[in-house]
């Protein structure tokens, strides 16, 4: 799938068609990711439509000014092709690094909650395994799960820097302060779970996340089962799914209804798309050991509502997506 500017009208410019040395040479990827956040307001009404909004802004926008991938915290985007140099960096990485950015702010790390933090974070490690995956196909260096300097990174070494630390008199970002760190232990455990699903033989791989039986086989995109209380309801998302798969939504327990599911990227105005139930609405009464195929573009959310309570008080459903092969 191109990536979401390519073949769009862009307000200027955004990417170096081809990487070069400065006599014109071409010049290869380095190992090295460079970091970012956007700074725009976090969106924390309903499904998070940042990353849609930001490739938006990016698209029309008349300055040059671009990432590689943006995350959100239930979704990701590939904006520029992998081959290009986006704007994303004034200190010279555009043209052998790589970048991805989190649509908020470094001061929203230690603000929002974990749950959505770590979507923020899965968000940007399934992005980081498309990165992954584009630089094995081109024998590109692989990028190492460690932090590196600006000098480490000048010299081509291989690792994530932040842009703050390229260009500290300027940017802070994705979070080079005491008091608003990027998270970069828990982003590298994102990256670990998302490459042993995703590319469970590269070298920084973690194991299999919980409940999978094979890597290869059957990839939990929720590493566990998402519980459901009794009258409470729960948001499941399916960021991205391979080549040759498919998404399978499985629920337990007896008194669940909803499956109402949003779809946005093909046409990406963020609308709902009733792709399970008849009408986008609560109709569907799901029995234990529902099992339906999810249809993905760019993005999906499942939303299911837990009505145990009518039944037993403290009645437990979950709900699961599990990627297999098509």
């Amino acid at each position: 799938m191109a990536a979401y500017l390519t073949g769009k009208k862009l307000g200027t410019r955004q990417w170096y068609d081809q990487r070069r040395w400065p006599n014109g040479q071409p010049r290869p990827l380095t190992g090295c990711t460079v970091l970012h956040t956007s700074e725009g307001v976090m969106d924390t009404v309903g499904p998070d439509t940042g990353a849609e909004a930001l490739a938006e802004y990016i698209r029309g926008r008349t300055t040059a000014g671009s990432y590689h991938d943006v995350a959100d915290s239930d979704s990701n985007l590939q904006l520029v092709e992998y081959v290009h140099g986006a704007f994303h960096d004034a200190t010279g990485s555009n043209n052998w690094a790589l970048a991805i950015a989190f649509v908020c702010r470094t001061i929203d790390w230690a603000r929002m909650s974990p749950e959505r933090r770590r979507g923020f974070l899965r968000q940007g490690a399934l992005a980081f395994v498309r990165q992954q995956q584009y630089r094995r196909a081109v024998k590109a260096p692989l990028t190492r799960l460690r932090l590196i300097t600006k000098a480490e990174s000048d010299r081509g070494e291989s690792g994530f820097t932040y842009h703050g630390y390229r260009d500290p008199g300027r940017r802070t970002d994705p979070g080079t302060t005491k008091t608003a760190p990027f998270p970069a232990e828990e982003f590298f455990h994102e990256c670990r779970v998302a490459l042993a699903e995703l590319m469970p033989d590269h070298p920084n791989a973690g194991r299999a996340a919980a409940g999978s039986t094979s890597t290869r086989t059957s990839v939990l995109v929720l590493e566990d089962p998402m519980q459901i209380p009794a009258g409470e309801g729960v948001h499941l998302t399916v960021p991205y799914v391979p080549e040759g798969h498919k998404a399978v939504l499985t629920v337990t327990g007896d008194s669940v209804s909803g499956a109402v599911v949003y779809s946005k990227g093909v046409r990406g105005d963020g609308t709902g798309h009733p792709l399970i139930t008849p009408n986008n609405d609560w109709k569907l009464w799901l029995a234990p050991g529902f099992q339906a195929t999810v249809d993905v573009t760019w993005f999906t959310a499942v939303t299911l509502h837990n009505h145990g309570a009518e039944k037993k008080p403290d009645a437990i459903a979950s709900a699961a997506i599990v990627v297999v092969p098509a």
